[in-house]
């Protein structure tokens, strides 16, 4: 979160845009510690929610009398756990303590007159798996009757009869890190048999690239007018039996797409960066003039670009394995791919010129490991070691996750300074050296940078907005096995098909 923290003050004082994440991540992550761990403090918040309801139906009803109050919730964040939880209290029947007066029992009638629930960024899901001892004791078993009607027969309490089930409606982006589908949701119903609610996954969970930056996605939902429209259409405006449902929210055009490149894309704009720095120290130092190779600017920055080729190749293939679970070689195999797409540029076009002043020295090497002998020798010398340094980072224990981007730096570092050291000591130019030292020590740290936001925009784009986190922790709630998955990028998508309710036998929670 750091890292984070320190990119978006850059963007805040380059005034592109202002977001304070921190307070986002802190304030949802106190919220979820007091409702999930706290029983006492749950309790209060929840009949807090109960009161308000009850309060809204005595306040309609004294109004317009004799018409009845059709309730519809709409929550957001940590509020659709609390919304739910006291559905859920209220349809079981089970008597609900009042905290601020102990041995009264809330009133929980209301719940029949609430006619729709809508959900915003909900992390209802990961609350069910995560903490099921907060959702037990809530006998639910219901049953559908012919005219649509939904009866309870509540064991705490009399009989409850809905007009019809209570119309949910879920939301999230592909962008918001805490809210996704509710797949575990639904599941978690059907194994208590209730069918109290009208929510099936595919049908009622609705997910888009709607929000330009992620992680605010999770707060922008507040201002789309399309995303209520389509609960008021669909929902309160909607007859009970209405066959046809509204549009649903609709992607906005290149959202998904730009939203998903940009983090790469910048990843990428630091390793070129971190080669120019370089590349222009060095080419001073060896004829002040910056013509040690005889090249004009253009071509000078078709040499950086390549070499910023070959360094992303280095970063995707020793990072790539790192930060997913290995399923067998298959990872490896994509990083071994990515690999050579992105060196491939080099290898073919880099001048002689160049690689004779980077690779002379490695051209043994490359002999040693079965390099055929051709004219493009000394490149093909420096794809080898790019090759060598990636391959390098597989070896470190995966529980140490900083020890593999430090080795990957710092062989790299080795590299580069195999490579350019012994040249510029040969060099008799009278240039100061100081300079190049200066650049070595950026293209350090803007490689650095690049590792890193490479690795945040990875982990954000496979485990958040593909949601393989999400499906994970339902895997787990199944007592099956997380299987390792290549996702495809989510513009766009129609969302993975919904997963069986049921556990294998032996299976635990």
């Amino acid at each position: 979160m750091s890292t984070l923290e320190k990119l978006l003050t850059v963007t805040d004082k380059m005034g592109v845009f202002k977001f304070d994440l921190a307070p986002l991540l802190r304030d949802y992550i106190g919220d979820v510690q007091i409702v999930a761990d706290f029983k006492q403090y749950r309790a209060r918040i929840v009949a807090r929610f109960h009161f308000a309801m009850t309060q809204i139906v005595d306040a309609f009803t004294k109004q317009t009398p004799p018409r009845a109050p059709e309730i519809y919730i709409v929550a957001h964040s940590e509020g659709t756990v609390v919304s739910f939880l006291g559905l859920l209290q209220a349809l079981s029947g089970v008597p609900v303590d009042d905290p601020e007066a102990p041995g009264t029992a809330m009133d929980t009638s209301w719940i029949g007159f609430v006619r729709g629930f809508m959900t915003i960024g909900s992390p209802i899901d990961k609350h069910l798996v995560l903490w099921e001892k907060m959702w037990e004791g809530l006998p639910l078993e219901s049953s559908r009757r012919a005219d649509g009607t939904v009866l309870l027969e509540r064991t705490a309490g009399p009989a409850l009869t809905l007009p019809a089930p209570i119309r949910w409606r879920n939301y999230y982006d592909f962008g918001d890190p805490i809210g996704f589908r509710l797949e575990t949701a639904v599941a978690w119903l059907q194994e208590r048999k209730c069918v109290a609610f009208e929510f099936e996954t595919g049908r009622h969970d609705f997910g888009f690239s709607r929000y330009w930056l992620p992680g605010k996605a999770h707060n922008d939902y507040k201002q789309d007018a399309e995303v209520f429209g389509h609960f008021i259409d669909d929902v309160v405006m909607r007859p009970a039996r209405a066959a046809r449902p509204a549009e649903p929210p609709r992607n906005r055009p290149l959202v998904g797409i730009v939203s998903t490149a940009v983090p790469y894309l910048v990843a990428a704009a630091l390793h070129f960066a971190a080669v120019l720095v370089l590349y222009k120290a060095v080419t001073a130092f060896m004829q002040p003039k910056g013509e040690v190779l005889g090249l004009d600017f253009s071509a000078t920055l078709v040499e950086v670009v390549l070499l910023g080729l070959l360094l992303a190749a280095i970063t995707l293939a020793a990072r790539l394995p790192r930060l997913v679970k290995p399923n067998g070689l298959r990872w490896h195999l994509l990083a071994a791919v990515a690999f050579i797409v992105a060196a491939l540029p080099a290898a073919l076009w880099l001048p002689a010129e160049l690689a004779e002043f980077l690779g002379q020295r490695f051209v043994g090497l490359a002999r040693t490991v079965g390099v055929p002998e051709s004219s493009r020798i000394v490149v093909h010398a420096l794809i080898v070691v790019a090759a060598l340094v990636s391959v390098a980072c597989w070896w470190v224990p995966r529980r140490q996750a900083r020890v593999g981007r430090r080795v990957l730096v710092g062989s790299g570092a080795v590299a580069v300074l195999a490579m350019v050291i012994g040249r510029l000591s040969e060099a008799d130019t009278g240039a100061p050296a100081w300079p190049v030292v200066l650049a070595g020590a950026a293209f350090l740290y803007l490689w650095w940078l690049g590792i890193l936001l490479f690795d945040l925009a990875f982990v954000w784009h496979r485990y958040i907005r593909q949601s393989v986190a999400v499906r994970t922790l339902a895997q787990w709630r199944r007592g099956q096995d997380a299987k390792a998955e290549i996702d495809l990028p989510s513009w766009g998508r129609k969302p993975p098909p919904p997963v069986s309710s049921t556990r294998p036998a032996g299976g635990s929670s």
